[in-house]
């Protein structure tokens, strides 16, 4: 037997998707002036960053080893293997 006041899954997903198109807009108008810099606190962001910018490049998605050091950002390099 249904609820009575059983939620539609679209509706659910459309709320959700809402609510993370808020915070997201809220978060990078807060942080504009650093996230125009690209000044990443954290090294899984620059990590990310890099990733993304392999796979635009044309680099394989399973493909998550760097072959050489990249400079991100003001004064970040990272550079990491493939094993």
């Amino acid at each position: 037997m249904r609820a009575l006041f059983a939620p539609e899954p679209r509706a659910d997903l459309l709320r959700a998707l809402l609510l993370a198109l808020g915070i997201g807009a809220v978060w990078a108008l807060r942080d504009w002036s650093a996230l125009t810099e690209l000044r990443l606190s954290d090294t899984d962001d620059l990590m990310r960053l890099q990733q993304v910018r392999d796979w635009i490049g044309g680099q394989a998605f399973a493909a998550s080893g760097q072959a050489a050091s990249r400079c991100i950002g003001r004064g970040s390099a990272i550079s990491v293997r493939p094993h």
